[in-house]
């Protein structure tokens, strides 16, 4: 799952079951209060039945921005082994490059005019340097 700094779900994808709504809403305010903390880093969730079985990682925003959103990761083995530790760390790294590719089209700018094209039979010199001679 993938939340956004104000709490909001941008993606989720169950695997075999689904979370229960009271669970995420509780997750859901978990990862809001650390979000709101001056240090934004990665927790495993304090809830009694994610307890060991789950990982939430920042998911980098900018440069030196905060956290623009959070991976949130339960897999449906009994706790978070090393192997998924390391691939919740290099979905991270997707979930921010898709959000940077977003911001980049939202922000692209609008096309740039065309260039006038030069009009055939020597018209592309400037009018002044064609008269110049003929005084």
């Amino acid at each position: 799952m993938v939340l956004d700094s104000s709490g909001r779900t941008l993606a989720s994808h169950a695997f075999r079951r689904e979370l229960d709504p009271a669970l995420v809403s509780t997750l859901r305010e978990e990862v809001l209060a650390r979000a709101r903390g001056a240090s934004q880093r990665g927790f495993t969730p304090a809830l009694s039945e994610l307890a060991g079985r789950a990982i939430a990682l920042p998911v980098p925003g900018g440069s030196h921005a905060a956290a623009s959103s959070w991976l949130i990761a339960v897999p449906e083995s009994e706790n978070v082994a090393e192997f998924e530790r390391f691939l919740a760390h290099h979905a991270v790294m997707v979930v921010a490059l898709a959000q940077m590719r977003e911001r980049v089209v939202a922000r692209r700018a609008p096309p740039r005019r065309r260039r006038p094209q030069p009009r055939a039979g020597g018209a592309s010199m400037p009018r002044t340097s064609r008269c110049a001679g003929a005084v």
